[in-house]
């Protein structure tokens, strides 16, 4: 077994296609954001006082459970908002450096597909891309809206400026595959 690592700008397909590669391949699915979504929502709910009593779960392996519960039975709206809250929390940089440290001991074991800029000895590296206007009109549908917004088209923007340097990194250590035209099976059997 290995460990395969997904990155790439949003709404590039990360999530969807490391959904169906880890279960295609029978591996256990991570998904960082889906990390601090959960925290972020956790964060919000107790008004910072839980801090330190969740930086102590990540002891606890069977975290992975708890939180892929916990997303499953989260409504749109509040998996939305706790995106923002997730946004939040990761400006804590202790907190983060331990999310991280606890994702990185769980994957030493091998077997897992990991969605986000996390596994730097991953046996496969994938970037995936689209273009812009692809991407705005996949998170329309996500928020499942008919339009594409300037609201949706400012935050694709202000992601992709934050994600330069990424893509560039990317571009010396990855396979870069661009999802732009491509069905969601194709982008799949590319990487298996």
């Amino acid at each position: 077994m290995i460990n395969i690592a997904i990155d790439g700008p949003i709404v590039s397909g990360k999530t969807t296609v490391g959904k169906l590669i880890a279960e295609n391949l029978n591996y256990q699915f991570i998904d960082t954001e889906v990390f601090y979504c959960y925290l972020g929502y956790k964060y919000s709910i107790y008004n910072n006082t839980l801090i330190d009593d969740l930086k102590k779960n990540f002891k606890n392996k069977n975290i992975l459970n708890e939180i892929n519960t916990f997303i499953k039975n989260l409504s749109e709206e509040d998996y939305f908002y706790s995106e923002q809250q997730a946004a939040e929390l990761s400006k804590n940089v202790e907190l983060c450096e331990k999310i991280n440290l606890f994702l990185c001991e769980i994957t030493k074991e091998k077997g897992f597909v990991v969605v986000g800029n996390l596994l730097p000895d991953a046996e496969i590296k994938i970037f995936l891309s689209a273009d812009i206007d692809i991407r705005a009109l996949r998170r329309a549908r996500q928020l499942k809206l008919n339009d594409i917004t300037n609201d949706i088209w400012l935050d694709i923007l202000n992601q992709d400026s934050k994600s330069f340097d990424l893509i560039e990194e990317a571009k010396k250590v990855s396979k870069i595959i661009d999802t732009t035209n491509l069905t969601l099976a194709n982008v799949v059997d590319l990487q298996i």
